[in-house]
């Protein structure tokens, strides 16, 4: 990803989801494949609020990451997660020997 940040170069960078029901995982890596046609620098994969999607996340980053070679982003909206969720969800993130990069971001509650 440090080629990324060029200021004479154009990246480009995707965010996918996760699919909602089961059975339309499948697709996604054969719409992966495609999407790698366009070269982008890095994908992003989140998941729905409360980390409904956390397990398929990792899954989906590992194959982009292993299979795909384009850097992953396996992004967690930390912000309303309650801690113990976060703390069994982050583990598989944080492997040595991950290239994975792990990004907890959101906005928190207006008061």
């Amino acid at each position: 990803m440090s080629q990324t940040a060029k200021p004479d170069r154009t990246g480009l960078s995707l965010e996918i989801f996760p699919p909602k029901k089961e059975e339309e995982f499948d697709n996604i890596f054969s719409f992966l494949k495609e999407t790698a046609k366009l070269h982008p620098d890095f994908i992003s994969c989140t998941y729905g609020a409360g980390g409904s999607r956390a397990g398929k996340t990792i899954e989906i980053a590992s194959y982009i990451q292993k299979e795909l070679k384009i850097d992953a982003i396996a992004h967690i909206t930390c912000v309303g997660l309650p801690e113990k969720i976060l703390r069994e969800t982050a583990p598989p993130y944080r492997k040595p020997a991950s290239t994975m990069y792990w990004h907890c971001a959101g906005t928190g509650p207006r008061i």
